[in-house]
C-alpha cells in the first residue's frame, strides 16, 4: 500500500514534468506493484504503458525489462500464449544487449509456463538456460568482488610502502641533521681550542 501510494505521487509529478523515462518507470514500478496485489488488469496496462514510451525512446534493455514483466502478467492470467511470446521478445533483446538478468528472468518465466503445459522437454531446456545466465551473474559479481578486494589491498600496501618511505625520510634526515650537529660542535670546539691555545702563546 504504502509503495503504490508512492509511485502514485510520482507519477503525479512525472506527468506535471513530462519527464518521458521517469514516466515509463513510474509505469513499470505500478504495474509491478498491482501485480503483487494480484490487480491484473491494471497491472497488464500499466506495463503497456511503459513499454510504449520505452520503444518511442529506444531504450532497448527497459524494453526487454518490461516485456518480462507483462509476460509475467499474462502468465498469470493464463495468457500463455502472449506469455510465451513476451518473454521471448524480452530474449532476442537482451542477447543484443547482453544483459544476463534479463535473460535469466525470461528463461525462468518460460520454464515455468511450459511446466504448467506440461511440455517438461522445453521446461527443462529453459531451466538450463536459466542456470546457465544465473551462473552467469555469479561468475561476474564474484569477479567483481575479488578485484575490488584485490584493488583494496593493492591500495593499502601502497599506503603502508608510502608511510615506511616517509618513516624512512624522516629517520634519515633526523639522522643527517644530528650528524651536521655533531660536526657543528666539533668545529666548534677545534676553533675555541685554537683560539685558548693563540690567547695562550700570546701571553707568553
Amino acid at each position: 500500500k504504502q509503495a503504490l501510494e508512492y509511485y502514485l505521487k510520482a507519477l503525479g509529478l512525472d506527468e506535471k514534468l513530462k519527464n518521458e523515462l521517469a514516466l515509463a518507470s513510474c509505469y513499470n514500478n505500478l504495474g509491478r506493484v498491482y501485480l503483487q496485489l494480484n490487480t491484473l488488469d491494471l497491472a497488464l496496462d500499466f506495463q503497456k504503458k511503459a513499454l510504449k514510451i520505452q520503444e518511442e525512446q529506444h531504450e532497448d534493455a527497459d524494453i526487454a525489462f518490461t516485456y518480462n514483466c507483462l509476460g509475467t502478467v499474462y502468465e498469470r492470467t493464463n495468457k500463455l500464449p502472449e506469455a510465451i511470446s513476451s518473454h521471448e521478445r524480452a530474449i532476442a533483446i537482451a542477447v543484443q544487449v547482453d544483459n544476463k538478468e534479463i535473460l535469466k528472468d525470461a528463461y525462468g518465466g518460460l520454464a515455468e509456463i511450459y511446466a504448467r503445459q506440461n511440455n517438461f522437454q522445453k521446461a527443462y531446456q529453459n531451466y538450463l538456460l536459466f542456470d546457465k545466465a544465473k551462473e552467469a551473474i555469479l561468475n561476474k559479481e564474484n569477479s567483481r568482488s575479488i578485484f575490488e578486494v584485490t584493488a583494496k589491498y593493492e591500495t593499502d600496501k601502497k599506503e603502508k610502502d608510502n608511510e615506511l618511505l616517509l618513516k624512512d625520510k624522516l629517520n634519515a634526515d633526523l639522522a643527517a641533521s644530528h650528524q651536521r650537529t655533531l660536526l657543528d660542535i666539533m668545529i666548534g670546539g677545534a676553533c675555541g681550542l685554537l683560539l685558548l691555545c693563540i690567547f695562550v702563546f700570546r701571553s707568553y
